[in-house]
């Protein structure tokens, strides 16, 4: 249901076909290895527990690079033209968000939320693995180097939820999220999203896996929650067809 309800928000005018979908995750499993999952930082662990999945052990040093890049992907996802759907919160002041195109570490897309410093249990400055202001962002990374493509000013709050759409199809790469003081989908409007982010116009990053991403976040080490929920992805059929973009010879007339 709360799938179908987000899709009904949706402002890509583009068909999708689902072709990922993780609703639940096992009962108390460090996750490396269990069902294609795998993490960009080995170092820092994804831990499990049924309805959520967090980074956890916040093990980064301003001195490793490979600490910014604790990502938690599936290896069964493989598309281009896509977009993901998923829920996100922390406790602290840290940084969160979903990264999708991601070929490697140095070229991917990415929508992130810098958590607020005045979050309960929060401590320190906010954590800023991009080296960019306070706020909500909409991310691209090629060979390396970060571009802002689309922000706000305003933050995230604390031990909230926030839902989350993010793709790109076509060049236009878009998030959309929702804040949520309950984990109630129900309380959501998906046609008003509280942050729309787009930039039309980018060179594609070709097909790549997608996935949530962490960074100062670790509830085991330092009792500083960062939560996911499921994760569904869904590849773009502009002509709806029945054949993904990705794999249609014949992308905007249908030829089934």
């Amino acid at each position: 249901m709360l799938t179908l309800l987000m899709i009904s928000g949706m402002a890509t005018a583009a068909s999708w076909v689902e072709t990922f979908d993780y609703p639940d995750y096992p009962a108390t499993t460090y996750m490396a290895g269990v069902d294609g999952w795998s993490s960009g930082y080995s170092a820092d662990e994804w831990y499990a527990n049924e309805y959520y999945v967090a980074s956890a052990t916040d093990d980064n040093v301003d001195d490793d690079p490979d600490a910014k890049n604790n990502w938690f992907t599936n290896s069964a996802i493989d598309a281009q033209d896509m977009y993901l759907s998923g829920w996100m919160t922390t406790q602290d002041n840290d940084t969160m968000g979903f990264v999708f195109n991601l070929q490697d570490e140095d070229n991917y897309f990415a929508v992130v939320a810098i958590g607020s410093i005045d979050a309960p249990g929060a401590s320190g400055g906010e954590s800023n693995p991009y080296g960019l202001g306070t706020m909500v962002g909409l991310i691209e990374v090629r060979d390396g180097e970060p571009t802002l493509l689309d922000s706000v000013s305003r933050r995230v709050r604390g031990e909230t939820t926030v839902y989350v759409q993010a793709g790109q199809n076509d060049g236009f790469v878009w998030a959309m999220l929702w804040e949520s003081s309950t984990d109630d989908a129900s309380d959501v409007d998906w046609a008003d999203p509280d942050w729309d982010l787009d930039e039309d116009g980018v060179a594609s990053l070709g097909r790549g896996t997608a996935g949530m991403y962490a960074y100062d976040a670790g509830g085991l080490s330092g009792d500083s929650w960062t939560w996911f929920g499921g994760l569904t992805v869904y590849q773009h059929d502009d002509d709806d067809d029945g054949v993904v973009d990705d794999d249609d010879n014949c992308e905007f007339e249908a030829n089934p």
